[in-house]
């Protein structure tokens, strides 16, 4: 009968090759799944991933849409501004159509601040 060794060397006997069988890693997201093979986070965080780009994504659009939507409201306040003008200081056929530009480029700017809160 072979002899061990307590301390701990030298303990394998031959023909009792000892294979180190490493388990499922636990994914280090959430430390609550384990992977499968091939994958870097379990499916569940994966998924959780997905949605926060999309979501990122909606906001980027959504920001891009209100900063055009600022730029036409400017160019319609300058319109406006360009309007009223007309309406005090020009001849009284561009008084009327000063009155209309002003009025048309209040209108567009009301329904772009309700549009695009």
């Amino acid at each position: 009968m072979p002899k061990f060794n307590v301390s701990g060397d030298s303990n394998r006997i031959a023909g009792n090759d000892y294979h180190e069988y490493r388990g499922p890693e636990p994914c280090p997201c959430c430390e609550q799944r384990y992977l499968t093979a091939g994958r870097v986070y379990c499916r569940h965080c994966e998924a959780q991933f997905e949605q926060e780009r999309i979501r990122q994504e909606l906001a980027k659009k959504q920001h891009q849409k209100r900063n055009s939507a600022l730029r036409i409201a400017k160019v319609l306040a300058g319109f406006m501004i360009l309007g009223l003008v007309l309406n005090w200081v020009g001849p009284e056929f561009l008084r009327t159509a000063g009155l209309v530009l002003t009025t048309i480029c209040a209108f567009t700017i009301m329904l772009i601040s309700k549009i695009f809160k």
